[in-house]
């Protein structure tokens, strides 16, 4: 049974006197005084609890966390010998001035929770995603390790590795989970170690994943709503599963609007770049029977694509429509500013690190697959409105 207290952190003359986010495991092989120092000394350590604050009276915190009272004053004594605290009769235990040499001693190592985060690449899109991942993983407390894989299977698998050798307490797999699953010989339902998987649609176990199929199927529909029946898509490798929810959305938005798909307007990239995406454009308008309007699968290709487009000196959108997809932040600052399909990743992120921690804690959790909505975000490039009118939702 984890005995789990939620971070309400506030002050009263001095003392931290609301709840601490402090996780006991009483079935755990380390003793109580032991889990309950090292997780005091990371809030110490962390800046949580702040030079000059005093810890919670003794009978307060041993109550809050469920532990004898006697354990507590025990753990605040050895906080004292190791200079972290300044225990004074009356005064109670207050905060020193924080060094992290101070825990090179082996005798005060801090056993945080270590969570290895595995990103496919270096896309802006991670950027929110990390934010997620981070703000929650503070609060637990968690320390964080990011590893880019750069689109390259041989690095995501000395990744993968490389973590569960470095002894992560769990692992949140984006756009590369599959090759996760694979390589731990994990079973379909999900395995013996703690791993969430983020946008990657051909895993099972604990998945959260973006309605990208709905995302393909809104921009386009979008592009017909305009009139535009020659719409090409600038896409990364459609085998990769994420971009084949998108190109299914593309495809059954032409069918029902009677428009027989056609390989002429598929440009397919190697990766997620301004330079491959404006390549891949180029290739679409130099052909006999260019596309009015054209989806990419990432903002970064639509970036691209509007390049090229410019360089073959045609407009966007008055030549050449325009929508991406994730709505990165550069997305409304290019000119012009970039319609697209808003993907949560910041919640993404958030929820992700709420699971894996769920998991980490030995909470029975089914496996289940969340998928969160994308939102058409409209600007200039799609041709809705003249110029500097603005977003509109």
């Amino acid at each position: 049974q984890v005995k789990q207290v939620e971070l309400m952190k506030f002050v009263t003359n001095g003392s931290v006197m609301a709840p601490l986010p402090i996780v006991i495991q009483p079935a755990s092989d380390l003793p109580l005084a032991f889990q309950l120092k090292q997780q005091i000394t990371w809030l110490v350590a962390t800046n949580v609890i702040k030079p000059g604050e005093k810890l919670p009276p003794i009978r307060v915190l041993a109550a809050q966390v469920g532990v004898h009272y006697q354990t507590v004053r025990a753990v605040y004594h050895q906080l004292s010998e190791d200079g972290l605290v300044a225990i004074r009769q009356g005064s109670g235990a207050t905060v020193l001035p924080f060094s992290g040499l101070q825990l090179a001693r082996p005798e005060t190592s801090v056993h945080a929770k270590m969570v290895g985060v595995l990103i496919a690449g270096m896309d802006p899109f991670y950027l929110p995603f990390l934010q997620g991942v981070e703000e929650v993983a503070e609060a637990l407390p968690s320390l964080v390790v990011i590893c880019n894989a750069e689109d390259n299977p041989v690095k995501a698998k000395l990744q993968i590795n490389q973590l569960i050798l470095r002894g992560m307490d769990g692992i949140i797999a984006a756009s590369v989970g599959n090759l996760v699953q694979r390589e731990l010989g994990f079973p379909q339902t999900g395995g013996p170690f703690p791993i969430v998987y983020c946008d990657q649609p051909d895993t099972s176990g604990h998945v959260i994943l973006f309605d990208a199929e709905n995302a393909g199927y809104q921009a386009v529909k979008h592009l017909l709503d305009h009139g535009h029946r020659r719409i090409g898509i600038v896409t990364a490798p459609i085998d990769w599963p994420n971009m084949s929810e998108c190109f299914a959305g593309y495809r059954r938005a032409l069918m029902e609007a009677g428009i027989a798909p056609r390989q002429s307007l598929v440009s397919v990239t190697k990766g997620f770049s301004i330079s491959q995406g404006s390549d891949a454009a180029r290739s679409l308008l130099v052909g006999s029977n260019p596309p009015t309007a054209m989806f990419a699968t990432a903002d970064i290709l639509a970036i691209g694509a509007q390049r090229a487009i410019k360089s073959e000196g045609l407009r966007v959108p008055e030549d050449v429509a325009m929508i991406g997809y994730n709505d990165i932040e550069i997305a409304s600052m290019v000119e012009p500013a970039l319609t697209s399909l808003a993907a949560p990743a910041y919640e993404m992120g958030r929820l992700a690190m709420g699971l894996l921690a769920r998991l980490i804690a030995g909470e029975r959790v089914n496996p289940t697959i969340t998928r969160l909505e994308t939102s058409l975000v409209i600007r200039r490039s799609c041709g809705c409105y003249p110029p500097g009118e603005g977003d509109h939702h």
